[in-house]
């Protein structure tokens, strides 16, 4: 098979980004990573891996796959490095992820990461969309989304059931660590054959890394928490079936 590699005066911001994940994370059974689908800007080649954690299984029930996207923006990377932090807490406790199948995209436009104002208008550059639409139809059971705002709180919304809207709120009421508490936004209900999606806006200026830290843990609790809930229920309708 013919490789071509990526650029290599264009992928800088890329390698500093995975640097202090690659120190931490090992490539391992539950964790692979590969760059998926490559993009082309003026003849050179671009891209971001896809990572995919496998967390361990309860009972043998078919795991659900989750997707968590984060976008990155010319003057950020904040929402980048909440999910890079993500895989390493579950690699450390990959409890977080039982019955559940992570699929990682932490860059969702390479270009932009490497030339930042330089980058194209996303609105005339399809290409893109058509990359993060794949990976958005990927993940059949639910979607998190990570954007950076110029607000000064976590905001979450999207699509949620109820069981997940339950899991919310448990966690935002005892949310720790973050500079503020975390909000919780409008919501279209999700039935059982809907993909559930949350809409995560993260302030642009929680680059720290406690932060980062803080707000990766409570994605965590929430996604361990509804796998959680949603055990019970099986094993709950086994017994009166």
């Amino acid at each position: 098979m013919k490789t071509r590699p990526l650029a290599p005066e264009f992928r800088t911001n890329l390698k500093q980004l995975l640097q202090g994940f690659a120190e931490h994370c090992e490539i391992s059974e539950r964790l692979a990573g590969r760059i998926e689908h490559p993009i082309y800007f003026h003849g050179f080649k671009f891209g971001s891996p896809v990572f995919t954690f496998q967390g361990p299984s309860s009972d043998g029930s078919p795991p659900r796959t989750i997707g968590l996207l984060a976008h990155n923006t010319p003057t950020s990377t904040v929402a980048s490095d909440i999910l890079l932090q993500l895989i390493e807490v579950a690699t450390l406790r990959p409890e977080i992820a039982v019955d559940q199948i992570f699929r990682v995209l932490p860059v969702s436009d390479p270009v932009t990461l490497e030339l930042g104002e330089e980058a194209p208008d996303l609105s005339g550059w399809p290409v893109l969309g058509y990359v993060l639409d794949q990976f958005r139809e990927s993940v059949p059971d639910g979607l998190i989304e990570i954007r950076p705002t110029s607000g000064n709180s976590l905001v979450i919304g999207g699509t949620s059931d109820v069981r997940l809207f339950q899991v919310l709120a448990s966690n935002v009421g005892k949310a720790r660590g973050l500079p503020s508490p975390p909000l919780l936004s409008s919501f279209v209900p999700a039935f059982n054959t809907t993909r559930w999606h949350l809409e995560v806006e993260v302030p642009e200026t929680w680059t720290q890394a406690g932060d980062v830290l803080a707000v990766s843990r409570f994605i965590g609790r929430v996604l361990e928490t509804y796998s959680h809930l949603l055990g019970a229920c099986r094993v709950k309708a086994r017994r009166l079936s």
